[in-house]
């Protein structure tokens, strides 16, 4: 029996660690039994990131891997990654033994049997919890443990998860770009399967991405195999797979053929190929139920063997977790060749999904298909234009009406209007009778007939020109009242807010116009006292050459804004105000004697800077100061939009893997506040992605929130909301000319920030507006934001999330079509000036709505977006009469059996 065990994992294990939920199944009840704390693990992170490299060098893999050579031989390769691999499965069992994960064990072990299989599933969105081994966990070595992962979260999934498929299972098997690689063991392996009839495999050979997108779309199936080359990921896109020698594709390449085809069947996908794990996110988001993938570069010969394997258990009906483990359990005889080869396969499922099992062959076909095909919308209620019950001349009537309807859906609108100007509403109302009578003869007996052709021509006579009021007249020159349904109102909502969505990063402009606007009308503040600014300009800089300070060269071949023997000096002057803490906002890559790092660096309340790699931009990295502790290192990077301006403020951030000197990962205005709110007695708490100070939670800003459309929301960012007021500055020459005590009047133990403010200076910004501020007050501003939202309730800005801005521009592109709905059912055809007027009004109602929302309660809405999305559906959509003549012609055949009615 199956012994479920679900275990999320929220935060980042190489930082701040992990808050973990356990949750327990023995279908069909659940046991939800602990939550505890994780303790960061940045050597297990780095031990597993140097295990997983080093699989990156071995020969015959399916990767083509450019301007890279192996170095080192074979055997010694060899060596080390078993090596690596033994130190890794160490440290990972030692975490798991600590004393917050051993209440987790203990709780697994008291629900569980010993003979029970166990399968894992971890929820996680920290990309190296997948990287741990963990079919390594001893105590549950004794059960037949198979294990995968999922996202935290997940959308539900459009088609309803149903019971496994049952009849001959269809297999798209896809073999790519052959280049170095031997893959006529997993042909082999796919053929034997449809030789003994348990599958129907369908093979693409090296297919160009037309092709391979047909057959998914069209053959509806259940399993999709990929083997070949992959290529891994970056942090823009996903990794991808190469289809032949000329192509290779991402999941986003055929994301629509792969949703269409989730949607008629498809339950598993298994991309038997290198580094397709990185794969996993995009597949999540098509619904696919589950896909197994390689954590990192596979040999050819391991893939071989996978694959076989897994087939072979999996078509004996054996569950997906069970027929991975002995899959995974028979690549250990590769571990000679390639340690730890079974680490390698990895099920990456859906949260929201069961996974998906190999049909039982004793059921037809047809059973196969009534379980994929959906049921029609349709035939699930009848349409808003029929009754739920028919009178019997109704239903009587059923079958001409549809003929007749069918007859003029194949007429284009144009011949439709001249085929109604020609012809009198007398003439047409015989046509339909003629036709209604020839239908009905066949399914009444004579008699009936001939009565109701009798009533007929009664009713339809020419000669009777005296008919009731409610009688049908059809005139091409009276256009009627026509209300738009319901569902078209829904379209041309959905359809605007689409566009919109689209124009994203077009209307972004005209938003951040708004927002910096906004930004500038707030109230004026008083000036921050616990933030002293010690400034060096060029007039400092004079100074200090005058004193024969040697200033250090730098890498441009310019000199260093601030001496180390000025550094020193300032630190003794600046300790009679007793500071909380010093920032240097000036970088010191050197390497200097031990005494002056000892003279520069002994103060444990000074925080020094160092620059991150940023592999997007062609910046280089710079070290942190020689002699200080990396607990006192903070990064310089800023958060910046186009033009330098500094609307977000960046937090913390991951350390890039591209980025060996610096490896800070806390901002230093970040760094500098933690400091000041411990002295104050400030608790801190982490929870998830966000960061809490006493009762205070620092709201993030994801990618599309607000008026943003996509940027680089890595880390934790949050709106800056720039103070209104001025800094208190002490030139640097004046301080260290001071002979009694530095002229400071502000509050005791203040944040001291040392930088450089020279006109010449790189370290530029704009605040919104257009304002050009030295970096030095960016890092004051950040500083005094989160100090005083803390200690004075300033409230922090807050931008609608990406879904809620969503829904907002569709309520408002919705809004818009009903008031225009309305409009039409007293004029069918609106004036431009109404059309006007109904966006003057909706627009004006937007932008008060987000100035009250934005200077009351903090909120940043936007409000260009919901402007565009009403103003297209406000626009007059061409071929309106074409329209209105199809619908009165089609309200004349509904409304034939009830004139009918009347006449009998």
């Amino acid at each position: 029996m199956t012994f479920r065990v679900k275990l999320s994992l929220h935060g980042r294990l190489a930082t701040e660690g992990l808050l973990a939920r356990l949750d327990l199944w023995r279908s069909p009840h659940h046991q939800q039994t602990c939550d505890t704390r994780l303790p960061p693990a940045p050597e297990l992170v780095q031990v597993a990131t140097e295990f997983w490299d080093l699989w990156a060098s071995y020969p015959n893999l399916r990767i083509k891997v450019k301007g890279v050579q192996r170095q080192l031989p074979l055997s010694l390769h060899r060596q080390q990654c078993q090596l690596a691999a033994d130190r890794l499965q160490t440290l990972f069992n030692n975490w798991l033994e600590g004393e917050s994960f051993r209440e987790i064990t203990h709780e697994i072990l008291r629900f569980s049997n010993p003979d029970d299989d166990l399968w894992l599933s971890i929820a996680t969105d920290d990309r190296h919890v997948p990287r741990l081994p963990w079919d390594e966990w001893k105590p549950l070595k004794s059960h037949r443990l198979a294990w995968g992962c999922c996202p935290t979260s997940g959308k539900t999934p459009p088609i309803q998860a149903r019971s496994a498929p049952r009849g001959l299972v269809r297999i798209l098997a896809v073999l790519g770009d052959r280049e170095d690689l031997d893959l006529d063991p997993d042909h082999q392996a796919l053929q034997q399967l449809s030789q003994a009839g348990l599958a129907d495999v369908q093979l693409l050979d090296a297919p160009t991405p037309e092709q391979f997108f047909d057959a998914l779309r069209d053959n509806q199936p259940q399993v999709l195999v990929f083997a070949g080359h992959g290529y891994p990921g970056t942090s823009s896109r996903s990794g991808q797979i190469g289809l032949n020698l000329r192509n290779n594709i991402s999941v986003e390449n055929f994301s629509h053929a792969l949703e269409g085809a989730v949607q008629q069947g498809l339950q598993l996908a298994i991309f038997n190929c290198c580094h397709s794990v990185d794969l996993a996110e995009a597949l999540h988001r098509s619904h696919l139920p589950a896909a197994i993938v390689m954590r990192a570069s596979v040999p050819d010969l391991v893939a071989q063997h996978f694959l076989k394997d897994f087939l072979t258990h999996y078509a004996q009906s054996r569950s997906l977790p069970l027929s991975l483990y002995e899959a995974r359990r028979s690549l250990q005889r590769s571990s000679a060749q390639y340690p730890r080869a079974d680490w390698l396969p990895l099920v990456f499922h859906h949260p929201l999904l069961d996974l998906p099992t190999w049909p039982d062959r004793s059921h037809s076909e047809a059973d196969f298909q009534s379980w994929i095909e959906p049921v029609s919308p349709s035939a699930a209620r009848p349409s808003s234009d029929q009754p739920l019950r028919q009178d019997p001349i109704q239903k009587f009537s059923q079958e001409p009406n549809q003929e007749i309807s069918q007859e003029i859906s194949q007429k284009s609108s144009q011949e439709l209007d001249q085929e109604i100007s020609q012809k009198s509403s007398q003439e047409l109302d015989q046509e339909i009778s003629q036709k209604f009578s020839q239908e009905s003869s066949q399914e009444s007996s004579q008699e009936s007939n001939q009565k109701l052709n009798q009533k007929l021509n009664q009713a339809l006579s020419p000669e009777n020109n005296q008919r009731p009021e409610n009688n049908l007249q059809i005139s091409p020159k009276v256009s009627p009242k026509i209300s738009p349904k319901p569902w078209q109102l829904v379209g041309q909502s959905l359809l605007a807010t689409g566009i919109t969505i689209g124009l994203g990063g077009i209307i972004q402009t005209p938003e951040f116009w708004v927002y910096d606007a906004m930004l500038q009308q707030r109230p004026l503040e008083l000036q921050d006292q616990r933030i002293l600014l010690v400034t060096i300009d060029e007039n400092d800089v004079a100074y200090q050459d005058r004193q024969g300070w040697r200033r250090i060269p730098t890498a441009d071949g310019g000199l260093n804004s601030l001496a180390p023997e000025a550094l020193v000096k300032l630190q003794e002057r600046l300790a009679t105000l007793k500071p909380s803490v010093i920032g240097v906002d000036i970088y010191y890559p050197w390497p200097l004697t031990s005494a002056w790092q000892k003279r520069l660096w002994s103060n444990p309340r000074v925080a020094g800077l160092c620059k991150l790699a940023d592999p997007t931009e062609d910046t280089s990295e710079i070290p942190a100061p020689v002699g200080l502790t990396r607990d006192r290192v903070a990064f310089s990077d800023q958060a910046s939009d186009s033009k330098r301006v500094v609307r977000r403020q960046l937090l913390a951030m991951a350390v890039p893997q591209s980025s060996q000197a610096c490896q800070a990962t806390y901002s230093l205005n970040a760094l500098l506040v933690d400091d000041y709110l411990k002295q104050q007695r400030v608790a801190f708490q982490s929870v998830g992605d966000r960061w809490r100070y006493g009762s205070v939670t620092i709201p993030q800003i994801t990618a599309g929130a607000g008026g943003y459309g996509w940027f680089d929301d890595q880390g934790n960012q949050l709106l800056l909301a720039p103070r209104r007021a001025d800094w208190v500055r002490l030139p640097l020459r004046e301080v260290l000319q001071s002979t009694d005590r530095i002229p400071w009047t502000g509050q005791p133990n203040p944040i001291v920030l040392i930088g450089n403010i020279q006109a010449s200076s790189e370290d530029r910004w704009k605040l919104p507006g257009g304002q050009e501020i030295p970096g030095l007050e960016i890092q004051a501003h950040g500083i005094s934001q989160l100090i005083s939202a803390v200690l004075d309730n300033r409230p922090l800005l807050q931008a609608i999330a990406w879904p809620h801005k969503l829904g907002w521009i569709l309520l408002w592109a919705g809004l818009g079509a009903g008031l225009l709905a309305v409009g039409q059912a007293r004029n069918p055809q609106p004036r431009w000036c109404d059309r006007f007027w109904i966006g003057a009004i909706g627009s004006l109602t937007v932008g008060a709505i987000g100035m009250i929302s934005f200077f009351w309660a903090a909120w940043w809405l936007p409000v260009v977006s919901p402007m565009v999305a009403m103003g297209l559906v406000l626009l007059p959509v061409p071929g309106r009469k074409g329209c209105s003549q199809f619908s009165r012609w089609l309200g004349l055949v509904q409304r034939l059996p009830k004139r009918l009615l009347r006449s009998s």
